[in-house]
């Protein structure tokens, strides 16, 4: 994926998708909604000024956070 890009959608499953947007956005007021737990069919939202080149780093923990979660979205 090219640092053109401006939007990426990713579906997943508890625990890896909650797991993987803590990893990315480890801080921040809604960061606990997530740790608690998401209900079937929620949605996280993650924005970010960072590269998707910078991307591999955080999730091998060698750099910053990458983002920060801007909505958790419940149905």
């Amino acid at each position: 994926m090219g640092d053109d890009v401006d939007t990426l959608v990713v579906v997943g499953h508890f625990p890896g998708l909650p797991r993987t947007a803590l990893t990315l956005a480890p801080s921040g007021p809604l960061t606990d909604q997530v740790r608690d737990g998401m209900p079937t069919g929620a949605c996280i939202a993650i924005a970010t000024d960072a590269a998707w080149s910078a991307l591999p780093d955080v999730l091998r923990g060698t750099s910053d956070p990458y983002g920060t979660i801007t909505a958790v979205l419940t149905p």
